[in-house]
């Protein structure tokens, strides 16, 4: 009877984090995609929420998950960190999704003309992090995606 009741906790916590918290994250990603889709996005100079060039740790996983905001740290909670705040919000979640968007140097687009006198074409660079939380604030997944405007 108690194997029984603990691998249903097992599975609830699984189903809480594997399904709430990554769907969560999912739509703040799809949020700052559309954001990024806008005709006029910016300023990325941490002026406005969640707007920042590339953040100097922004590549380590460990640093999103931090519990202090500092060069070395990013926490999502205290609200002392640049985040956007998703204005939408899954049912059954404890909090909305959050993320930060950063802008990247721009990307020369390849396939383009080489002769000389011809422009460059090139390309706006974004990367986008993204956490989202299930039913519990201590159920929470972050992902990123890079995104070429």
């Amino acid at each position: 009877m108690r194997v029984s009741i603990m691998e249903e906790r097992m599975t609830g916590g699984f189903n809480d984090r594997a399904n709430l918290a990554f769907e969560s994250a999912e739509l703040a990603l799809r949020e700052a995609e559309q954001y990024l889709n806008g005709v006029v996005v910016g300023p990325f100079d941490s002026s406005q929420a969640g707007l920042h060039a590339v953040i100097a740790n922004g590549d380590d996983y460990n640093f999103w998950k931090g519990s202090a905001c500092s060069a070395t740290a990013f926490d999502w909670t205290a609200g002392a960190c640049s985040y956007v705040t998703s204005t939408k919000q899954l049912s059954h979640t404890a909090a909305p999704p959050r993320y930060v968007i950063e802008q990247y140097a721009d990307a020369v687009v390849s396939g383009g003309s080489m002769r000389a006198g011809q422009p460059k074409q090139v390309s706006k660079v974004y990367r986008i992090t993204a956490r989202g939380v299930g039913g519990q604030m201590s159920t929470a997944v972050i992902l990123q995606t890079t995104y070429k405007r």
